[in-house]
């Protein structure tokens, strides 16, 4: 069988940027944010690895098929978790005749993901999914749980949700500490966030209560602090995750997300509109909102597609490509 290379979509500049992450400007004050949001878009414009024009959810599932073809199996079985959701509905919807069983779960609402329901001016994709609002009934329950395991089982208990807000609040007025250096009210949240997609929160509560115990009860525990580390302090590896915060002096950007995302929402090009929907779902659901909505700004007048994007959900008919069309694979 003929060997497949896979591309990366990266997306180099030139001009290096200087940056503690793309949400150091919480709260309050978006420009950050904004700048962030700019330069990473202009670099995808600029100087784009070829697959960033061919990474909607529509090629995806065309590889996929050509991935079935090459190994001989008649049928594709199909297992998908959220956004895996959508592709794998997507390539029921394309290619129904060559698919077996299919599963998914924490299923991803596709006209929610896609277009809205509404007519312009349209919502940011990531507030119209509300990923926000998933993260923090997470964290909000699993202090809960927390608290009915007791300190036995589970290290942050003791009004634990009262122990959060004032952590986050210590972070949002800029004095939090972590191993005697400031921690952002950022990277709290994108340390915190990570963890909640498992369903074991045991390093995450523990982590929570060394930060606790070294803010407000002036006491440390080495282990325990090397043990938070790995989900509070980046590296510069951490600059292709999307879930991460990037490293200062990044010079290009490796993001899937942005990539399949931008090519299959539909979004508003102004970046004030994301402003004001982070400032909204950030009353209800603070912290996780702003953090996911943000992480969808590139989308504001996202480079990639070549014309063949579909933001709406797909169909049968986009099996087959667009005019001009050229397979990644």
């Amino acid at each position: 069988m003929q060997s497949v290379r896979t591309l990366n979509a990266r997306c180099p500049r030139a001009a290096r940027r200087e940056i503690r992450g793309p949400y150091a400007a919480w709260p309050g004050r978006p420009s950050g944010c904004r700048s962030q949001t700019q330069w990473f878009r202009k670099a995808c414009s600029d100087n784009p690895a070829p697959i960033v024009t061919h990474m909607s959810t529509a090629d995806t599932a065309r590889d996929m098929d050509l991935i079935r073809q090459a190994v001989g199996d008649a049928r594709l079985n199909y297992y998908g978790v959220s956004y895996g959701s959508y592709l794998g509905s997507s390539y029921a919807s394309m290619f129904p005749n060559r698919v077996g069983h299919v599963v998914v779960d924490a299923v991803l609402d596709p006209v929610a993901w896609s277009t809205g329901t509404g007519r312009p001016p349209y919502e940011p994709f990531t507030a119209r999914i509300k990923s926000g609002r998933g993260a923090y009934e997470a964290m909000m329950t699993g202090l809960a749980e927390c608290d009915k395991a007791g300190k036995a089982r589970c290290a942050f208990a003791g009004g634990a949700a009262a122990k959060w807000a004032k952590l986050t609040s210590r972070a949002k007025g800029g004095h939090l500490q972590f191993m005697g250096e400031h921690l952002a009210y950022a990277d709290l949240i994108a340390g915190t966030l990570g963890p909640l997609y498992g369903n074991d929160y045991t390093d995450l509560m523990g982590a929570l209560d060394q930060l606790y115990a070294e803010n407000f009860e002036g006491r440390s525990d080495p282990a325990a602090a090397r043990a938070a580390a790995e989900l509070f302090v980046t590296s510069a590896a951490d600059a292709q995750n999307p879930f991460t915060v990037p490293a200062p002096g990044l010079r290009r950007v490796s993001d899937a997300f942005a990539g399949v995302a931008c090519a299959d929402t539909r979004n508003p090009r102004d970046l004030a509109s994301w402003s004001q929907a982070a400032r909204k779902q950030d009353r209800s659901y603070p912290g996780f909102a702003l953090r996911w909505i943000w992480l969808g700004a590139p989308c504001a007048g996202w480079p990639g597609g070549d014309g063949r994007c579909l933001p709406r959900p797909v169909r049968g008919q986009d099996r087959q490509p667009g005019p001009g069309h050229r397979q990644p694979l």
